[in-house]
């Protein structure tokens, strides 16, 4: 049963025939216990509640964010149910917030098993089918709640219809969002993923504009929302870019959805969209005017629409 499937993954350096493998041996793996079934998609019995995905970026360090975290709620009261994408891990060991539920891993290049203190923690650990075998049992061996999902990769991966296969991102955060959703939560606040440095004010025509994107290294970019240019690593642009498709062609899974921090380009594009009827009637997601700047030493150093 496959869930999401449009959402897949914009960065190009997942290996095919590693997922493969790494999904044979997760499921030759005795004992294991599915994320979810096709009967518990949407199922959810705290639609209340609000995803809050963590990341080890600047902002979470902030004080609205660390309050929310402490206290386990939102703005608005509801409770925060606290999931750590990947890296998030790190600051939660470290005690920068005191509390989780989850962790989420879903790409097969990583093993947080070189993260102090990993498995520690009695929380829920979702790993994906894809990711590399020996991270199961080893939490297993610690006796840990440990949920199997599936990544649903065009012309890659190929579940029976008995388990439920997720379209996924290429990082932790958009996971996350993608599982949840199928498990029937639509409000969600992401916690620590900046994803970029501001400029300033929009640069005029001219030398202004052709010395910045000198500046500017090949891997990354200039993402020009409002009045502000953001520099933004290609990595995180990538991330920042399969969200915004995910709400684009999944308006009912995301009802509402909050960036921390101040002036990033996240903030900029999430923390101002809107969630409405189109003129047609149908519900869909709009964003703010985008434009993408490339180095000036890539192949294409025009002013290019990339989104979504």
């Amino acid at each position: 049963m496959k869930i999401f499937p449009d959402l897949q993954p914009r960065r190009t350096d997942i290996d095919p025939d590693a997922v493969k493998k790494n999904v044979e041996s997760n499921l030759a793996h005795k004992g294991f216990v599915e994320a979810m079934t096709p009967a518990d998609v949407g199922a959810t019995e705290e639609s209340e509640a609000t995803i809050a995905i963590v990341n080890p970026g600047p902002s979470l360090k902030t004080e609205d964010a660390l309050s929310k975290l402490k206290n386990r709620k939102d703005e608005n009261g509801n409770p925060l149910k606290i999931v750590l994408g990947n890296a998030g891990y790190i600051r939660f060991n470290q005690g920068v917030f005191p509390h989780a539920d989850a962790f989420i891993v879903n790409h097969p290049d990583n093993d947080p098993l070189g993260f102090d203190g990993f498995g520690e923690a009695d929380i829920t650990y979702y790993v994906a089918s894809l990711c590399q075998p020996h991270i199961i049992p080893f939490l297993e061996e610690k006796g840990r709640d440990v949920r199997i999902w599936h990544a649903h990769l065009d012309g890659v991966s190929t579940f029976s219809d008995d388990k439920v296969s997720l379209g996924t991102g290429s990082g932790a955060p958009v996971a996350a969002l993608a599982l949840y959703a199928a498990m029937g939560h639509t409000k969600f606040q992401i916690f620590g993923m900046d994803g970029s440095t501001d400029y300033g004010d929009a640069l005029k025509e001219g030398s202004e504009t052709e010395a910045y994107l000198e500046r500017l290294e090949n891997t990354q970019k200039g993402i020009k929302v409002g009045g502000t240019i953001y520099t933004v690593p290609e990595e995180f642009w990538v991330q920042t870019q399969e969200i915004m498709q995910f709400m684009t062609d999944y308006p009912d899974a995301v009802q509402s959805i909050h960036f921390s921090g101040g002036n990033t380009v996240n903030t900029a594009i999430f923390n101002h969209a809107r969630r409405g009827p189109s003129a047609d009637g149908n519900l869909i997601w709009s964003f703010p005017e985008i434009q993408v700047l490339n180095s000036s030493r890539s192949a294409d150093p025009s002013v290019c629409p990339e989104v979504p």
